[in-house]
C-alpha cells in the first residue's frame, strides 16, 4: 500500500503544473519580489490609459512576447506604468473598525449613566470624537502603488522544470 502511494505521489509531482507562468514584480537592487500567478486580480495603468485604473485578471503570460494575456486584450509589460493590488487600502478597512470601536464605550457609558447618574459627557465626547476622527483619517490613506521605472520593474517568468 505504501509503495503504491509513493509511486502515485511521485507520478503526480512529475506532471507540469498550470501555475508555473508568473508575472513578477521586482524592486531594483533588492532581493524581494512579488509574484502574480494566473487567475489573480489586480489593478493597473498603462501608457494608453494613464488616468484610469483597469481591473484585470491575469489569464496567461506570453514569455517570448513579454506580455500578459487578459480576457479581452494582450498588454506588453513595457506599456504598464503602475500596479496596485486592491481598490481600497487595508488601512481603510482598519479605519472603519476603529470608527465602530467607539460604539461600545458610548453604549456602556449611557447604560451606566442611567443606573448611576450623572453621565460623563465631556470625556465621552472626547473619546468618541477622537476615535471617529482617527478612523476617518485612516480611511483616507490610499493603497500602495508600484510605479514602474527607476524603483520597480516587471518580468514574465516560466518556472516549469
Amino acid at each position: 500500500m505504501y509503495k503504491l502511494l509513493t509511486v502515485l505521489a511521485l507520478t503526480l509531482s512529475c506532471l507540469p503544473s498550470f501555475a508555473q507562468k508568473v508575472l513578477q514584480l521586482e524592486k531594483i537592487g533588492k532581493i524581494e519580489t512579488t509574484k502574480i500567478y494566473l487567475g489573480e486580480t489586480f489593478f493597473l495603468r498603462t501608457i494608453h490609459h494613464p488616468d484610469y485604473w483597469l481591473k484585470v485578471t491575469l489569464d496567461d503570460v506570453l514569455i517570448e512576447a513579454a506580455a500578459i494575456v487578459l480576457s479581452d486584450r494582450i498588454i506588453p509589460i513595457e506599456e504598464i506604468t503602475t500596479i496596485r493590488w486592491r481598490k481600497k487600502s487595508k488601512m481603510s478597512e482598519l479605519g472603519r473598525a476603529v470608527q465602530y470601536s467607539a460604539i461600545a464605550p458610548v453604549g456602556y457609558e449611557l447604560i451606566y449613566g442611567l443606573v448611576e447618574p450623572p453621565i460623563q459627557w465631556q470625556s465621552l465626547s472626547i473619546y468618541a470624537g477622537g476615535t471617529f476622527l482617527i478612523g476617518s483619517l485612516m480611511k483616507l490613506i490610499p493603497p500602495k502603488k508600484y510605479k514602474m521605472g527607476k524603483k520597480y520593474r516587471l518580468r514574465v517568468l516560466d518556472l516549469t522544470f
